[in-house]
């Protein structure tokens, strides 16, 4: 099993207004991860990334919580980022519903990039 370091990233909800994540370019990854919300229903959560493009998102990992994926279940998702530029913004994280363009939820992740060391 692979071994994996990186920097858990909190939403908005999560930390103080004035605060953000903190990375550093070439250093540890950030992860984010949210409950997918039924699973198999059809509700799925888009990424959009940062106006700045700060970070790269390097993988998208969906987890099952059933082994032969059984309707209505619910699992996680994960996104993996390395941090490529100084600066700081915000992620933005919605969840759409089955066959249309309605977001039904929405998380912000604020993230300020500094310099390697």
């Amino acid at each position: 099993m692979e071994h994996i370091n990186g920097v858990l990233l909190k939403t908005t909800q999560d930390i103080h207004p004035d605060q953000f994540n903190i990375m550093e370019v070439g250093g540890e990854l950030g992860y984010f991860m949210l409950e997918d919300k039924g699973g198999s229903t059809g509700y799925s959560w888009i990424y959009h990334p940062d106006d700045k493009l700060l970070l790269n998102l390097e993988k998208e990992i969906n987890l099952h919580s059933s082994v032969d994926k059984k309707v209505g279940v619910s699992g996680m998702k994960v996104w993996a980022f390395s941090a490529v530029y100084p600066g700081s913004g915000v992620l933005l994280f919605e969840l759409f519903a089955p066959g249309t363009n309605e977001v039904v939820e929405s998380r912000h992740v604020r993230v300020q990039v500094s310099r390697e060391l």
